[in-house]
């Protein structure tokens, strides 16, 4: 989404455009941290999933919007 609005110059409010410098290389960049946040966020839940204080939360992984998408779906059916 970022690097289409960045070629195609699309204004996203008050005359705002997303640009890819700042995208991937400014330091409050999203995608920056994201990239080299992963492993210790990533860490940080497997740990909290195999807490025992944490026995009692049904954590769900989605893989896949495949998988995202059924999910919904089924919370929808339980309505």
């Amino acid at each position: 989404r970022t690097l289409r609005r960045s070629l195609l110059k699309e204004e996203l409010w008050s005359n705002n455009r997303e640009s890819l410098k700042k995208a991937f290389f400014d330091r409050d960049s999203i995608i920056l941290w994201s990239l080299t946040n992963l492993r210790r966020v990533r860490r940080r839940y497997e740990a909290a999933m195999n807490d025992e204080r944490f026995a009692h939360i049904e954590f769900v992984r989605l893989r896949s919007r495949k998988r995202a998408k059924a999910l919904l779906e089924s919370l929808e059916k339980n309505e």
